[in-house]
C-alpha cells in the first residue's frame, strides 16, 4: 500500500511574484520537505502568479462570494470570517505536519487550529512590526498576533532591533526564534529585465541623466513631503525615477509639482520581483524614506535598502529613522537627511559615497533557501508538551 504524503500548509496574503522573501521561506520549507506536500492557501485577491513554485509545492486562491464588494469596509470583514472559516476546515482536512505563517490575517484560524492540535509545528514570520498605539493594527488582531508569536515553534524575525523590541513586548513568551534579514531574496528565477524596460531605461540614460531611485508607494508614511525637497535638490545630470507606483498615484504626486519640475521625474510602474536586481543595476543612487512615528517603521530594515546595498547603490536616508540612518552612518554609503544640505552633499560627494558603496556588492542576499530555517525543519523536532511550555513560562 503506498504510504500518504505528509502535508505541510503555508497561509500568506501577498503575491509572490514580488514577494522574494516570502517566496524563499516556502522555497526552504519545500526543500526541507522535498517528498511531502506543500500546500499554500493565498488570501491576496489581487494576484496573477507567474512565478514557479517548487515541483512539490502547489497553490490555492481563496475565492470570496465578497470579493466584489471589497470597497466596503463590513464586506471585507465578513471575507475575513470566510477566509478563516476555510482556512480551518482546509486544517482539518489535511492535518498538516507543519503550519507556516505570512501575515496577521491569516492567523485565527491556525491558532485555533494549534490549541487542539498541539503537535502541530507552527513557524511565524513576522516580517512587520505592529502595536495597536500605533493603530496600524486592531487590538482584535494584536492580541492574536502575540498568541501566535506565545504558541509558534519558531518565529521568523527581521532584524536584531526588532528581535530586541520584541522580546521585551512578549517577555517569555517566545520558545525559538531566527533572524531573517529582507536581503535580496534571489533564486533560480531571477532574471535579465525585459526589452521594453530596458528601451526606458535606455531613454534615461542616453539623455545622460544618472537614476536617483525611490521604491514603493508614494506616502506620507515613506517621505513624500520630503520628495519634493529632492526633486528641488537634484542635478541637472540626475532623475527622479519611482518602481511599485501606480500610474494613477504617480500622476497625483505629478501633479503638485512646478512645471518646470516635471521634466525631472519618470515612473516605470511595477516590476517582476525576478527583475528587480538586475534593475538595480541601472540605478544610481536611491532614496528611502520612513518615517518613524511607529514601531514598525522604527525598526524597519526595508529589502529597497538591502537591494541598494546589495547592488552597490550609494542611499538618501532620513536621519529620524534610526535603523536607516545607524546604516549609513557605519557604512558610510550615503546620507541622512535632515535638510537641504545632505542632499546637496550627496551630489557633491556622490563619488566617495559610490565607492563605498561598491565594497558593500553581493553581501546582502539569500539565495535559494534560508539556511537556519532548513536546518530547524531538517531537524523535525516535535513541538514541546503544554505542560513544558507552561512550566517554562512561569520560570
Amino acid at each position: 500500500m503506498k504510504k500518504k504524503k505528509r502535508i505541510h500548509l503555508v497561509f500568506l496574503n501577498t503575491n509572490l511574484n514580488f514577494d522574494g522573501r516570502v517566496f524563499s521561506l516556502i522555497n526552504t520549507l519545500s526543500s526541507a520537505y522535498n517528498k511531502d506536500e506543500i500546500v499554500v492557501y493565498n488570501y491576496d485577491v489581487n494576484v496573477s502568479e507567474t512565478i514557479k513554485l517548487p515541483t512539490n509545492t502547489r497553490i490555492i486562491f481563496f475565492k470570496s462570494f465578497f470579493e466584489k464588494f471589497n470597497q466596503f469596509k463590513i464586506f471585507r470583514a465578513l471575507r475575513l470570517v470566510e477566509y478563516s472559516i476555510s482556512s480551518f476546515f482546509k486544517l482539518l482536512y489535511y492535518r498538516p505536519q507543519s503550519i507556516q505563517l505570512h501575515h496577521e490575517v491569516t492567523l485565527i484560524a491556525p491558532l485555533f487550529y494549534k490549541l487542539f492540535v498541539r503537535k502541530v509545528k507552527v513557524v511565524y514570520d513576522d516580517k512587520e512590526f505592529y502595536h495597536y498605539k500605533n493603530k496600524n493594527i486592531s487590538p482584535f488582531f494584536y492580541f492574536i498576533e502575540k498568541s501566535i508569536i506565545r504558541w509558534s515553534e519558531l518565529l521568523i524575525i527581521t532584524n536584531e532591533y526588532r528581535r530586541k523590541a520584541l522580546f521585551k513586548l512578549n517577555k517569555n513568551g517566545i520558545k525559538k526564534h531566527i533572524i531573517v534579514d529582507n536581503y535580496e531574496f534571489k533564486n533560480q528565477f531571477s532574471r535579465k529585465i525585459n526589452n521594453d524596460l530596458l528601451n526606458e531605461l535606455n531613454l534615461v540614460k542616453n539623455d545622460n541623466k544618472k537614476i536617483l531611485l525611490h521604491q514603493g508607494v508614494i506616502s506620507k508614511e515613506r517621505g513624500a513631503k520630503k520628495l519634493f525637497d529632492v526633486i528641488e535638490t537634484l542635478p541637472s545630470d540626475w532623475k527622479l525615477c519611482f518602481i511599485g507606483v501606480s500610474q494613477n498615484d504617480y500622476e497625483k504626486f505629478v501633479s503638485e509639482l512646478e512645471e518646470e519640475q516635471k521634466g525631472k521625474v519618470k515612473n516605470f510602474g511595477y516590476i517582476d520581483y525576478n527583475e528587480l536586481s538586475d534593475f538595480y543595476n541601472y540605478v544610481d543612487g536611491a532614496v528611502l524614506f520612513y518615517d518613524s512615528f511607529n514601531f514598525n517603521n522604527k525598526y524597519c530594515a526595508p529589502n529597497r535598502l538591502y537591494s541598494a546595498a546589495n547592488n552597490g547603490v550609494p542611499i538618501i536616508v532620513n536621519e529620524d529613522n534610526f535603523t536607516l540612518s545607524t546604516f549609513v552612518r557605519k557604512f558610510k554609503n550615503g546620507v541622512c537627511f535632515s535638510g537641504i544640505n545632505d542632499l546637496k552633499m550627496f551630489f557633491s560627494n556622490y563619488s566617495n559615497f559610490k565607492k563605498n558603496a561598491e565594497i558593500m556588492k553581493n553581501n546582502y542576499e539569500h539565495k535559494e533557501m534560508i539556511p537556519e530555517l532548513y536546518k530547524f525543519y531538517k531537524n523535525d523536532v516535535l513541538p514541546i508538551s503544554y505542560f513544558v511550555w507552561l512550566f517554562l513560562q512561569l520560570q
